[in-house]
């Protein structure tokens, strides 16, 4: 009995799935269109329920193809998702509900987060250390600016999860 598998990528504008047999060959694809949420200059967020959404729509569609064309529901072997960089990560509660937009990698507003590790950190030992300069592209300052921009949200932050992870449950 052939096998598939399910692939999912979780995009800035769009989420895209496909079912393909394990001979490489495409049964089914879809994608779900949608835009980052941009209320100020240099802001770019995404609610956790967009991607959730798209992932529903676009996995439901490519598995009704599949079943449409003979595929048996046991064929389908497994789910691969793949997202965007999520930037700070969807701030979730300990339920692991969403307190507020995931902040994404294009989102610059931690500019003074930014600036203040410059002048803390030894720049040059942090990037042997990790590779990485400071820059607020980077998850730690976006989850800095939450801390100090967003209080109430950073109190009941449990943890930070990446795209679906941090979806409202299903």
């Amino acid at each position: 009995m052939d096998k598939y598998i399910i692939g999912v990528d979780i995009g800035t504008q769009s989420t895209k799935a496909l079912v393909v047999g394990t001979d490489g060959r495409v049964l089914a694809q879809d994608s779900v269109a949608y835009h980052p949420d941009t209320p100020a200059p240099l802001w770019a967020q995404q609610d956790a329920s967009v991607w959730l959404d798209a992932f529903l729509r676009s996995v439901r569609s490519c598995v009704a193809h599949a079943l449409h064309k003979g595929v048996l529901q046991e064929q389908i072997a497994g789910l691969c998702i793949s997202s965007l960089y999520g930037g700070a990560g969807i701030p979730v509660d300990a339920d692991c509900q969403p307190l507020y937009p995931c902040l994404i990698w294009m989102d610059r507003r931690a500019t003074a987060e930014t600036d203040a590790i410059q002048e803390q950190v030894n720049l040059q030992r942090l990037f042997e250390i990790t590779g990485n300069g400071v820059d607020s592209y980077y998850g730690f300052t976006k989850m800095l600016w939450i801390k100090n921009h967003e209080p109430q949200v950073w109190e009941k932050t449990a943890w930070f999860l990446p795209p679906i992870a941090g979806s409202p449950t299903i």
